[in-house]
């Protein structure tokens, strides 16, 4: 039922038209959209929050490549203020290579807020898109906004 469901979601109204959806949890979590672009992109590279990254893969990496790298520092200040990373000047899984210690905090791990909402967020997408779903296929009238 699921895959049918997703298909005609994809079909019908394609993956942009419930941009809706995830853009209303992001500012309902007081983040604005380059912090929560930020933040799902860190969460992409460091495996759903597995995985301590060097910041050079955000300044190199494709999130917000419009901005130059002073204002992807500032997001991510942005994001450790919030409580969604902790930097290090350690990369902790690999404590004996010298690669692995820097002078200043260049190392990234998500933490267990950001992965909770990244899920939250994720789980609730798919909830709704479900529920709308349905109802569009069973004809019920329903307010778009959820």
């Amino acid at each position: 039922m699921w895959d049918y469901v997703r298909r005609k979601v994809l079909s019908t109204h394609g993956v942009l038209n419930t941009f809706w959806i995830v853009d209303d949890l992001r500012a309902k979590h007081d983040l604005c959209s380059s912090e929560f672009s930020m933040l799902t992109f860190l969460y992409h590279v460091t495996d759903g929050g597995k995985r301590i990254i060097s910041s050079q893969a955000v300044y190199n990496g494709f999130a917000l490549p419009h901005l130059a790298e002073s204002g992807k520092a500032h997001y991510l200040r942005k994001l450790r203020e919030g409580g969604y990373i902790i930097r290090f000047t350690r990369d902790i899984s690999a404590p004996y290579l010298q690669r692995s210690v820097s002078r200043q905090k260049i190392f990234i791990q998500l933490t267990p807020k950001a992965v909770g909402l990244i899920k939250e967020i994720d789980r609730r997408v798919q909830s709704l898109i479900m529920t709308h779903s349905l109802h569009d296929l069973i004809g019920v009238e329903t307010n778009k906004k959820g």
